[in-house]
């Protein structure tokens, strides 16, 4: 679930951000999270918003200082609380339920593509899904592309060869 804009604002308003800010985004898994939070940020129209190429674990390979202090509370970033402005959500970049009923009822070749980032186990309803009650398995005419392929130890792969193989024999059935 997205927030609403007013959530959106509230949460940057509590931590100084304004929209002038560039935020940086990591988590302590590496790239797990933070995809998410950056999504977020676009979808709201943030213009300087980034992911930490392989998190807090390449931040700490690297040899770089972590602060393992208790976060005060205040706002951290450049603008007092209170500045940023009340941003529109970019309708275009998400589906509702009711539109992905409508997507998978067309023709796959009319439908628009999704791509489910779980483990494939999960996708082919062969493993349970972490959350009680959930029934594991796929959306029809959906694709499995688990987010750990794409993805070289703490680090997103940049690895054009591997991900380009990937669209090819997953997406669209290449020789």
């Amino acid at each position: 679930m997205m927030p609403s804009s007013e959530q959106f604002k509230e949460a940057c308003d509590q931590l100084g951000i304004t929209k002038e800010d560039s935020v940086v985004l990591y988590d302590t898994r590496g790239v797990l999270s933070s995809p998410r939070a950056l999504f977020t940020f676009k979808a709201f129209g943030h213009p300087k918003a980034f992911v930490l190429n392989g998190g807090l674990p390449a931040w700490r390979t690297a040899g770089l200082s972590v602060d393992e202090s208790q976060p005060s509370g205040e706002a951290v970033a450049t603008g007092a609380p209170g500045v940023y402005p009340l941003p529109s959500m970019d309708p275009s970049i998400i589906r509702s339920y009711e539109q992905m009923l409508e997507n998978i009822k067309r023709d796959p070749g009319d439908a628009e593509l999704v791509i489910d980032a779980r483990p494939k186990a999960r996708f082919m309803g062969s493993a349970p899904e972490p959350w009680a009650g959930l029934p594991s398995g796929h959306m029809p005419n959906s694709v499995s592309i688990p987010f750990t392929e794409l993805l070289t130890t703490h680090k997103y792969s940049h690895d054009t060869e591997k991900v380009s193989g990937m669209k090819c024999g997953i997406l669209f059935g290449c020789d």
